[in-house]
């Protein structure tokens, strides 16, 4: 989704980051950026106010106990370590030495679920 005009902020990593945008968990510096193309960009603007909207209707009606905060953390730290071995696995191996490690990682990447789960048991 692009409204076409070229922003600072492209619309593919505002939309790829609108959840976390909403859940408060960007630094001040990436709301700005956030906030500031969210004011430019008509379609990532609707596509916001969308998952707002979902987000609040989840929260009213299946959100009556928030996650402990101790289980919060533990599954974003989990989360960002499955990400990070994503990113790793989509960078090109620069020598042979690393292929083993590259399709270590794609493996690990394909169980994150296992990854999560692990941290609420």
């Amino acid at each position: 989704m692009s409204c076409g005009n070229p922003h600072e902020t492209p619309c593919t990593e505002v939309l790829d980051r609108v959840c976390g945008y909403l859940d408060g968990e960007l630094d001040d510096l990436d709301c700005a950026k956030i906030r500031q193309h969210l004011d430019e960009c008509g379609p990532c603007l609707r596509e916001y106010g969308l998952e707002e909207a979902v987000k609040r209707v989840v929260q009213k009606h299946c959100g009556c106990d928030p996650a402990p905060a101790e289980l919060r953390a533990k599954i974003l730290v989990r989360i960002r370590e499955v990400r990070a071995t994503i990113e790793f696995a989509e960078l090109p191996a620069p020598v042979p030495a690393f292929r083993f490690a590259g399709t270590c990682a794609r493996t690990c990447g394909n169980c994150a679920a296992s990854f999560i789960l692990d941290c609420v048991s």
